[in-house]
């Protein structure tokens, strides 16, 4: 049966032949738009099949027009409820189409503004290996690209060893704190047990730790990679998607398996491979930024510049 991976959400499903994308995002709860209820009537399902569009049905006149008064159109854009799946395909769900979403959702557009934080006490190197105290969420949280929220989390305790535990989202000073009033405390023996706990697993706390960390970090390179290769199509050479493809697809099949250093290998290589596209995208922002600016006022504000050097190869000056 066909795959269908929702590379932003991290979602994936197997899913019959010739089922819609729509369908498969319902299936897989993937926070795709249906405000027409899938009749071809608007562009809120609209999304990019990013890899394995030779897989979907071929687009008719009808969907042509809508997409027409779509944003954001590309070469990949389909509508989820007219591209019907005969192969594999990777698909990045549009920012019309998840604002679309939520509008029908409010209930998950309120999840999408939160984070959530967990308090816990033990030894353990795995969250679900300690003890929880508490939990509480930080609402009103704007949205933003995965990743880019930095919480900052404050622990004190009182005279009486009552503790609160604050946290506050960075760029927006969004805070909440929590009051922690254990029902119970542990006793030497508890806590003797928790410390021989820590001792014994530790080996292989530290190895699911690790395979645990490269998993996200995995996952947070083919996000970003995805988006690079959907926004900046057109500055790649020939061949390189592929070999690019190939890759995260080697990232995806280590990250699957259970050894940290095979996946943090795969993270390398996928880096070094994509290093001369990375390239071109910044020069290209680089570009952009200095549009309209004077050689004279740029290299006053770059002259005590540092950190170009090193990227500069043999015989090249700056």
């Amino acid at each position: 049966m066909p795959k269908v991976r929702f590379l932003k959400e991290r979602l994936e499903v197997d899913v019959p032949d010739g089922t819609t994308i729509l369908q498969a995002a319902v299936k897989a709860g993937a926070p795709e738009g249906d405000r027409c209820g899938g009749v071809c009537a608007c562009s809120t399902c609209h999304v990019y099949v990013v890899k394995g569009f030779d897989d979907t049905s071929e687009i008719e006149d009808e969907e042509f027009d809508i997409l027409d008064k779509a944003f954001d159109v590309r070469m990949e854009s389909r509508l989820g409820c007219q591209a019907k799946i005969h192969g594999d395909v990777d698909v990045v769900i549009s920012d019309e189409s998840f604002q679309a979403f939520l509008d029908e959702h409010p209930d998950d557009a309120e999840k999408a503004r939160a984070q959530r934080a967990a308090v816990l006490q033990g030894e353990r190197e795995m969250a679900e290996d300690c003890r929880s105290l508490a939990r509480f969420t930080l609402n009103g949280i704007p949205p933003m690209p995965a990743g880019m929220a930095r919480l900052e989390v404050r622990f004190s305790v009182d005279a009486d060893g009552l503790l609160d535990v604050s946290a506050s989202e960075q760029t927006t000073g969004i805070e909440q704190h929590v009051e922690v009033k254990p029902s119970y405390g542990l006793s030497d023996e508890e806590v003797e047990r928790m410390l021989l706990d820590a001792y014994e697993h530790a080996e292989h706390d530290m190895t699911a730790r690790a395979l645990r960390e490269q998993r996200v970090e995995a996952q947070r390179i083919l996000d970003a990679t995805a988006q690079a290769l959907e926004r900046d199509a057109a500055l790649l050479e020939e061949g390189e998607r592929e070999t690019i493809e190939a890759a995260m697809e080697a990232v995806h099949a280590a990250a699957a398996g259970d050894d940290h250093r095979v996946v943090q290998s795969r993270i390398e290589d996928l880096d070094r491979i994509g290093k001369p596209f990375a390239g071109r995208r910044m020069d290209r922002s680089i570009q952009q930024a200095l549009s309209g600016q004077k050689l004279g006022d740029v290299e006053r504000e770059t002259a005590g510049a540092t950190g170009i050097e090193p990227h500069l190869g043999p015989g090249e000056e700056s």
